[in-house]
């Protein structure tokens, strides 16, 4: 018997209902009440700050491995790099074992460039451990390691360093400039090295020895206290027939001594600059400029109207030197110039100094121009104390 296919396609959607609707009822059970499903858990903030600590002790244990394994086996460029960035390691025990790996690396590495960074990063991580490593660098055939080596010491204050840096410094030729001389000139002025005054006075007389070691050695003086040649300091400032930068540091020398006694030879240079014809006086300016300071710093009421002046002064680097000069006194009778100057100075970094300085005297930014103050008038237009007619 036939089956009409009218049929069977009526057959075939019955079925296809009844699995439709059968479907669902099968899969689906019993709810249960909001009351019985478990609770989420909510994590706590000392739980996520253990969790971010955790998290941040793995990713820095990875970066020291990293910098580790590229100290020893990278190319040079990426060596330097990773030295560099033991600088950023927090966790104590992974900057000691980098900084012993440093060690290693200032005794036996051929690159002068590798060796003298990480004679540096040693010496900023004041690792005294690396101490006689960078003794022993001090006799390599690379200028620039013995430098790092002298900067490291340095640092470091390494006692132990002082004889040899100042044996060094005694050996080296002075008719020459050189960092290196600069460098330890210098370290030995942080080590205070009274023993090199003698050495020191000799060598700023010899007409052989230049110009800019002259003047180091000069500032060098102003870090020897009680043992500083004060007279010959003021001797040194007082000859005209010296160079005027070397008598500038003369003065600079005799202010950080705290030497008060000589205020008074300090003003007679400054008043001697005074009177000269105005074409000259700025040849001396420099000189000038050093004396007032030191006169400020021995705190001589004479550098108080100095400094005023100087801050009307064309060149921008005068003013900008005399409101430092001026915001290390902190004087009140400043105020009203300093606004000017802030307000108005042509040179943005001048206009910062003195508003950093009236910060620091309470005079705070909120008194700065209001919406309908006057404004800086441009060039070729009168200023504010000017008359239209010239």
């Amino acid at each position: 018997m036939r089956i009409s296919s009218v049929w069977i396609k009526a057959l075939v959607l019955v079925a296809f209902m009844a699995a439709g609707r059968g479907a669902p009822l099968a899969q689906k059970g019993p709810s249960k009440p909001a009351a019985d499903r478990p609770a989420k858990a909510v994590e706590t903030a000392e739980e996520r700050e253990r969790k971010q600590k955790e998290k941040q002790a793995e990713n820095e244990k990875k970066r020291a491995e990293w910098i580790e394994k590229t100290v020893r086996f990278g190319i040079n460029k990426d060596r330097r790099e990773a030295i560099n960035m033991i600088l950023g390691i927090r966790d104590e025990s992974l900057k000691n074992s980098l900084g012993d790996l440093l060690i290693d690396v200032i005794r036996n590495e051929t690159d002068p460039e590798v060796k003298a960074r990480a004679l540096t990063v040693a010496g900023d991580l004041k690792n005294s451990r690396a101490a006689p490593a960078m003794m022993e660098a001090l006799g390599d055939d690379s200028e620039d390691v013995q430098i790092a080596a002298v900067n490291s010491l340095k640092n470091l204050r390494h006692e132990p360093a002082r004889q040899a840096l100042a044996e060094k410094l005694k050996a080296r030729d002075l008719s020459a400039d050189s960092n290196l001389t600069e460098s330890l000139i210098t370290a030995m002025g942080e080590f205070g090295a009274e023993e090199l005054a003698g050495f020191a006075k000799t060598a700023i007389k010899d007409v052989k020895t230049t110009r800019t070691i002259r003047g180091s050695l000069t500032m060098f003086m102003g870090r020897l206290g009680s043992a500083a040649p004060r007279d010959f300091l003021v001797e040194l400032l007082k000859d005209e027939d010296e160079d005027r930068d070397v008598r500038g540091y003369a003065a600079n020398a005799l202010a950080r001594l705290g030497a008060r006694e000589a205020a008074k030879d300090i003003d007679a240079v400054v008043a001697i600059i005074e009177s000269y014809p105005f074409k000259k006086r700025k040849e001396y300016y420099t000189l000038y400029i050093y004396c007032v300071a030191a006169m400020a710093k021995l705190g001589d009421e004479k550098a108080f109207p100095r400094l005023m002046e100087a801050l009307k002064s064309d060149n921008s680097m005068v003013r900008l030197r005399a409101i430092r000069l001026l915001r290390d006194m902190k004087e009140q009778r400043t105020i009203d110039i300093l606004k000017y100057k802030r307000d108005y100075d042509p040179s943005p970094a001048v206009q910062k100094a003195a508003r950093e300085a009236l910060e620091e005297m309470g005079v705070r930014s909120e008194e700065e121009k209001t919406p309908g103050a006057a404004r800086r008038p441009e060039r070729g237009e009168p200023g504010p104390d000017e008359s239209s007619e010239k």
